[in-house]
């Protein structure tokens, strides 16, 4: 009987030492499992979304945890950036030194869009290292719709760069994106802010950040304004849906902000900080509902040093240009260097002529303008443009000629242009633009040696300043296409003979404008009004972009 009883007393010590084994375990592990999983969906808006940056900084410095991120349009390449290990700096730095003109081409004619993205799915890829959506450091979604059958489709599997790419792809103005046996379009279309895909993830705390409502100036007597109100009328209802299962619905105040002010990087990222702030309170009262003991430690990632930001932005930029481009059709209105005339001209490039560009141009001038076939290098190679042509002027016999144009630098550039009959015989001439730059007035400087065929065989040096006058500050936006930055400009060209001192004086003024079209691809316009002695008057229309 005594063994038996001692053998019953030291199972029940067992027994309890087990149980309080048990509820130590519990008690360790009981707060872990009682954190709330916090999920952070940035909605689509075009440049408007830089704002996610700020307000993901503003999360960091109170201590808000992010388990998972949710995003659609310009919210989806944000949130995976930010999701692949770079810090709010890296994002900022980023942005503000992204050039969208050189990852972005025409498509003319186009194909499934206005623009080509390819580059910028490349240079997307680059800065994400290839990296699939399993090998983010933490959870992400990217939404996009399905193009044949209209759902909502949230992305987390194969390559991050690819599902960032179909969620962006605004139909009409990018081609839709084939993943598996399906095309995929912007996902702001059908759920600008998706915050039902971080509850159908199973997120206890859902914030959600909507750029795209705040329509206080808005112009009704434009009626291409008028049909994007529509438009947004039309998704409204499922942000309204979508958005009513988030904990917390931030909008920050940008205003009517342009969707392609990309420029506008610093002010943005700024109003996402303030608004997060704005909310502060509310975001953790959400937290606190779910844990009351949940502490706000503030912390920031790790992300990587500015020089190796540098080196990988420059590496995938490099990389991207570099891709094959399709057989384009070129168009371009010009300005001839030596007669200065206004030409227009269309040409055929890229593709398997990737390195000389064929076209037919026409020039409006009596003497020197007429039908014009040419070959020349492309303009984006590093060693400048260089070209030959044949022309039929009017009044004169066949004629043919040569020029390039060598950039010098970053702002200068040096061309020669030889003429084989008519007043000029050949030309050097040299630029650089912007020796003097304020807000309102840009100077830009450059200089001519002229070799004229007349009966002395004479040369004739030039100085030619010119001035633009910027009045506006902010640009204006062109019927929903694009934006314009126009101002005022002003040539003088104060030339003389080297064999016979007099002094001859040209003027040129007109209106011109930076464009951006949908501020991307920017291009140069100009009309003006140019004097030159004993000569009336001519009209001078130049168009020059990056590829035209």
């Amino acid at each position: 009987m005594a063994n038996r009883k001692e053998k019953t007393m030291s199972m029940l010590k067992k027994v309890n030492i087990i149980f309080y084994i048990i509820l130590l375990i519990s008690a360790l592990t009981l707060p872990a499992l009682a954190t709330p999983k916090v999920a952070i969906v940035l909605g689509g808006g075009a440049a408007r979304g830089f704002s996610h940056i700020g307000l993901l900084k503003s999360l960091e410095e109170q201590g808000i945890p992010i388990d998972l991120l949710v995003g659609t349009s310009i919210g989806s390449i944000i949130a995976s950036l930010y999701a692949s290990g770079y810090s709010t700096d890296n994002l900022q730095q980023i942005v503000s030194s992204l050039n969208m003109g050189d990852l972005v081409e025409l498509n003319i004619p186009p194909k499934g869009g206005l623009i080509d993205s390819g580059r910028l799915q490349h240079y997307l890829n680059s800065l994400l290292e290839q990296k699939t959506f399993e090998q983010l450091s933490m959870p992400f979604y990217s939404v996009m719709t399905n193009l044949r059958t209209g759902e909502e489709v949230a992305l987390n599997e194969g390559l991050v760069s690819l599902g960032v790419q179909a969620s962006m792809s605004i139909p009409g103005l990018f081609p839709p994106i084939p993943i598996g046996e399906n095309f995929y379009i912007d996902g702001g279309l059908k759920n600008a802010v998706p915050a039902n895909v971080a509850h159908d993830q199973g997120a206890d705390v859902i914030i959600a950040v909507d750029v795209t409502r705040d329509l206080d100036k808005v112009n009704y007597d434009n009626p291409l304004t008028n049909i994007e109100l529509a438009f947004l009328l039309l998704i409204d209802g499922y942000v309204e849906n979508n958005t009513e299962m988030a904990h917390v619905l931030i909008s920050p105040e940008v205003g009517y902000t342009s969707y392609m002010h990309f420029e506008q990087v610093e002010y943005l990222i700024e109003q996402g900080y303030k608004a997060g702030l704005a909310h502060m309170n509310q975001i953790k009262n959400a937290i606190l509902e779910q844990d009351p003991n949940f502490e706000f430690i503030p912390y920031i990632s790790k992300g990587f040093s500015e020089e190796e930001v540098k080196r990988r932005t420059k590496n995938a930029t490099k990389g991207a240009l570099k891709l094959p481009r399709p057989l384009t059709l070129i168009p371009e209105i010009t300005v001839d260097s030596l007669n200065e005339f206004t030409k227009v001209a269309i040409s055929i490039g890229h593709g398997p002529l990737s390195l000389f560009n064929f076209g037919y141009a026409y020039g409006f001038h009596d003497e020197m303008g007429g039908h014009e076939l040419f070959i020349r290098r492309s303009k984006r190679s590093m060693m400048g443009e260089f070209g030959v042509f044949m022309r039929k002027p009017a009044e004169n016999n066949l004629l043919w000629g040569a020029y390039s144009e060598t950039p010098m630098g970053k702002s200068s550039s040096f061309g020669t242009t030889y003429l084989s009959a008519g007043p000029i015989s050949w030309q050097l001439a040299a630029k650089t633009e912007g020796i003097f730059k304020s807000k309102m007035i840009t100077v830009d400087l450059g200089g001519k040696l002229t070799k004229k065929r007349d009966l002395t065989e004479s040369y004739e040096i030039s100085m030619v300043p010119s001035v633009q006058i910027h009045p506006f500050q902010n640009p204006f936006r062109l019927w929903e296409t694009g934006l314009v930055y126009p101002y005022l400009y002003g040539t003088l060209e104060m030339g003389t003979s080297l064999t016979k001192l007099e002094k001859r004086l040209a003027y040129e003024v007109g209106l011109g404008g930076q464009f951006k079209l949908f501020g991307l691809y920017p291009f140069k316009m100009s009309v003006g009004i140019q004097t030159k002695p004993e000569q009336k008057p001519s009209l001078m229309l130049n168009i020059v972009g990056k590829d035209f």
